[in-house]
C-alpha cells in the first residue's frame, strides 16, 4: 500500500482514523518502541502468544485495537513519542493519542 492513500483530514476525524488504523495498522517508531509502556505491552503479547497489537485511545474516547507493522512501508501511520506523549503521525499531520496499558492482572501467573 502506498503512503499517499491517506486523506488530508482523515487523521483529525477519530471515527475515520479508527477504521483506517484497523485496516492499515501502525508502525512503531523507535521513540515509541523504547518506552516502558510499549515494551511491557510487547512483552505481555509475546508471553501470551497474542498478535502484535496495542490499544490506543483516540479523541472522543474512541478506543482502537491496532496491529503494528514491522515495516514502515506497509502503513501510512506511525506511533511516535515526544516527551511523555504519544502521537499518531502521517508525516505531515499528527494527533495526540493515549496508549492504554495492559491491565495489571496480565502480569500475574497461574499455577
Amino acid at each position: 500500500m502506498s503512503k499517499t492513500n491517506v486523506q488530508v483530514d482523515s487523521i483529525n476525524n477519530p471515527g475515520f482514523l479508527k477504521v483506517d488504523l484497523l485496516l492499515k495498522g501502525i508502525y512503531l517508531d523507535t521513540s515509541a518502541r523504547e518506552s516502558d509502556q510499549i515494551r511491557r505491552a510487547l512483552t505481555i503479547s509475546k508471553e501470551l502468544g497474542l498478535a502484535s497489537e496495542l490499544d490506543i485511545l483516540l479523541a472522543c474516547q474512541i478506543i482502537v485495537n491496532v496491529a503494528f507493522e514491522e515495516d514502515d512501508s506497509n502503513t501510512p501511520y506511525k506511533l511516535i513519542k515526544k516527551n511523555d506523549s504519544f502521537f499518531v503521525s502521517t508525516g505531515k499531520d499528527s494527533v495526540e493519542v493515549e496508549v492504554i496499558a495492559p491491565p495489571p492482572y496480565y502480569d500475574k501467573k497461574t499455577k
